[in-house]
């Protein structure tokens, strides 16, 4: 018979005295500061002319309160910012890169205030269809043993460019 690796942590807590346990059934915690970020479209394609919000979610996954919070998106050609229902607004915009210098301070994991969303607005451009790949990366600090530590993710999200859902063509009578 085998068994499964939670049952046999278990097995071993229920015989050994607490004490002498060294394999806990249910603990998995992240030692030390850590970050992450994740980005999701809506909507995920569109024609030119289309608004598109992106939604950028910070988290600290850490044991440590991490600030500040940093953080930039990048959008490709064919994305224009929107500075209208962007929300935090950014400290700097300086073509398609857009930066947060301090979303935080983020809570360390599991606790309230342990992450924050970011809403970006942005306009679809006249251009090739195809897919436009949005990135964005995030750096927070963590102050420990009076020593800064960094730590930093990143992520993309795609968006398809659709061909315009109307044409028109303009005849001139009499020639």
């Amino acid at each position: 018979m085998k068994l499964s690796r939670s049952i046999l942590f278990k097995i071993i807590a229920s015989i050994l005295p607490f004490s002498l346990c060294l394999f806990p059934a249910n603990v998995y915690a992240q030692e030390g500061p850590d970050i992450s970020v994740t980005k999701v479209a809506d909507p995920i394609s569109g024609a030119p002319s289309t608004e598109v919000t992106f939604s950028i979610t910070v988290t600290n996954t850490g044991d440590a309160e991490l600030d500040p919070v940093h953080v930039v998106d990048t959008l490709p050609d064919g994305l224009t910012y929107v500075a209208t229902g962007t929300t935090p607004a950014p400290d700097d915009v300086s073509g398609n890169v857009i930066t947060w210098n301090n979303v935080g301070p983020l809570a360390k994991s599991g606790d309230t205030g342990d992450s924050t969303i970011i809403t970006l607005k942005a306009h679809v451009e006249q251009g090739d269809t195809g897919t436009l790949t949005n990135s964005v990366s995030t750096t927070g600090n963590a102050v420990s043993d009076n020593s800064t530590i960094s730590v930093s993710d990143n992520s993309t999200t795609d968006f398809t460019r659709l061909a315009p859902g109307i044409s028109i063509t303009k005849i001139a009578d009499p020639v």
